[in-house]
């Protein structure tokens, strides 16, 4: 029994955490559709939210596991936001690095030509902006978890889902 019960906290922590990150990286697909649709240029990466949610909710729950995140949960919460933030983009932008040298490893052949050609890249402003928005998605991923640690478990739910005269009556 006290496998099922870890197993349903667990499913909707991931559940919860998964759907912020997919909210987040669409809202990023989808301003990048419109910029592109601007130059007549068709662009479907919705996979790559959803792809890309998972990996980022799973990510962040075994970070979430670590002693030093514990440890860190039980200092001032700017510390963690900051030590979350910075552990989390460090992680993307490697991530996307080194989705970049395989996509580029299939196109050239060899991993060497993709490392020589990722360096004459023009997609450095792309890589940037994709960094940039998902170092945004885990700050505010950790600020509303250190808020949410702060009111307790699910206050943060019940304040923002729950309507207010059902708030001051419970």
């Amino acid at each position: 029994m006290k496998a099922l019960s870890w197993l349903k906290r667990e499913g909707k922590s991931f559940l919860a955490t998964f759907l912020y990150f997919l909210g987040y990286y669409a809202v990023f697909i989808i301003l990048k559709k419109l910029i592109l649709a601007h130059y007549h240029i068709s662009y479907f990466g919705f996979g790559a939210a959803i792809l890309g949610a998972l990996i980022s909710a799973k990510a962040v729950l075994l970070i979430e596991s670590t002693p030093l995140s514990k440890v860190l949960g039980q200092a001032a919460p700017f510390l963690k936001v900051i030590y979350d933030c910075f552990l989390y983009t460090t992680l993307a932008v490697m991530l996307l690095y080194a989705e970049k040298v395989f996509e580029l490893t299939r196109q050239e052949g060899t991993l060497r030509l993709a490392f020589v050609t990722l360096h004459k890249e023009d997609d450095l402003s792309l890589f940037c902006a994709t960094v940039i928005w998902a170092a945004l998605a885990f700050l505010g991923y950790a600020v509303f978890s250190a808020i949410s640690r702060h009111v307790g478990h699910g206050e943060l739910f019940r304040l923002f889902f729950t309507p207010r005269g059902k708030q001051a009556s419970e």
